[in-house]
């Protein structure tokens, strides 16, 4: 049975776009860490290298979200992802020449981040205005399933591809699926509010009023204990999903002995996990987010518990599988509720507040993983982020909805 909001055509074509985006985002996601460690033998290095991309989102991200409510969402997105694929492009070609080297990815993964600040947060203010408030937690778990299918099929098809014919097309791939993404964003008609439309034509780059927007925002979410709740919940979300990447690559080369195509099978066991995630958060509408939450993040540190002990590559799969399906679920639910009780008016930024704090601790993660592991064992920093997990979801149980009515998340 096809879900309802996938009759509608303007959110079709922006999930086929969305899922073009993440399936070729997988293949870079396997070959970035595949070909420095290779290069380097170093897991410290492939952390660094990983952390610059989160660079941009902690020193763009909060003035971005204000010059983003000023800004179109529909060429803030276009604009964006056409950079995004020039930057893959300069990344083939440096490959092909053989010109490739540590400083290269570092200056790559910083303009990968850059751009990844404007199209993140506008795409999600533009999948708002198409879908509407009410219909917006079943496009993200809509949203959530591309992804899931996306990081089922694409690392293991990346490791192939990898393995015999070369990093240059594994990464051409995710050229393609931003192309395809490109293609479906500028085809989409959506409306955006009047008052975004006005304040197009005041933009400014005026950096006093810039802090007087980001103050604003920083208040409301220090001030409101769901919106701060949800923001560390974010930061738990965020660092345990981008350390759980390089902690199972640096597991399958390393320690396992795994080629790239038995390391990409297990990347698509997380994947395979997140789509068996969303087919269970299909059945638990009924039940309270705050629940849901709650057992997605401890299944999520069963996961991570398990990867942390595991010494065979069946183990590994089952670990690997468990830990995605439970951050799935974890990312729908925290995701579509966070939106919902957010009002309009701060939705940018508290949004980019929360992408700024996120990044700390997504540039944490990656030095975390990288660093732990060299100076101990890769199944040190998995243990602990298993144990992060269980802090989680003890914190999403103790958190509740703000009583906020229709006119106020209206405003």
């Amino acid at each position: 049975m096809i879900p309802k909001l996938l009759k509608v055509r303007t959110f079709r074509i922006l999930w086929v776009g969305r899922f073009a985006s993440i399936f070729g985002s997988r293949f870079l996601d396997f070959a970035f860490p595949w070909l420095v460690l290779e290069m380097t033998g170093s897991p410290l290095a492939a952390g660094i290298v990983l952390a610059t991309e989160q660079v941009a989102p902690i020193v763009f991200a909060l003035p971005a979200g204000i010059w983003i409510e000023k800004l179109p969402k529909k060429s803030t997105a276009l604009v964006s992802e056409t950079i995004r694929i020039l930057i893959i492009l300069s990344l083939i070609f440096l490959i092909l020449t053989e010109s490739l080297s540590v400083w290269a990815f570092m200056c790559i993964a910083l303009i990968l981040g850059c751009v990844e600040v404007f199209f993140g947060t506008s795409y999600k203010l533009f999948l708002l205005y198409a879908v509407g408030r009410e219909h917006l937690r079943e496009a993200y778990n809509l949203t959530e399933g591309a992804d899931s299918i996306a990081s089922a099929i694409g690392p293991a098809i990346a490791g192939i591809i990898f393995l015999n014919f070369g990093a240059e097309w594994a990464i051409a791939v995710t050229a393609l699926g931003f192309v395809v993404s490109l293609l479906t964003i500028a085809i989409v008609k959506v409306k955006e509010p009047a008052n975004e439309k006005e304040s197009h034509q005041r933009l400014t780059f005026n950096f006093a009023l810039i802090w007087k927007d980001l103050k604003e925002g920083i208040t409301y979410i220090s001030k409101t204990k769901f919106q701060s709740s949800f923001l560390l919940i974010n930061i738990i979300l965020g660092f345990c999903a981008m350390s759980s990447i390089l902690l199972i690559t640096i597991l399958a080369q390393q320690n396992l002995g795994l080629n790239a195509g038995q390391a990409g099978s297990l990347l698509s066991a997380m994947g395979v996990g997140a789509i068996v995630g969303v087919l269970i958060l299909q059945t638990l509408n009924k039940y309270s987010w705050k629940y849901v939450l709650t057992g997605a993040l401890t299944l999520s540190s069963l996961g991570g518990i398990i990867l942390a002990v595991a010494s065979s590559y069946t183990v590994v799969l089952i670990g690997a599988f468990l830990l995605d399906c439970g951050l799935s679920i974890s990312f729908v639910v925290h995701a579509s509720t966070h939106q919902i009780n957010t009002p309009n008016r701060l939705l940018a930024r508290v949004n980019t507040a929360s992408l700024s704090v996120d990044g700390v601790s997504r540039l944490g993660s990656r030095l975390y993983a990288g660093g732990l592991t060299q100076l101990f064992d890769v199944r040190t920093p998995l243990f602990i982020m298993g144990i992060i997990l269980v802090f989680g979801a003890i914190v999403a149980f103790k958190t509740n909805e703000p009583d906020l009515s229709e006119e106020e998340l209206s405003i």
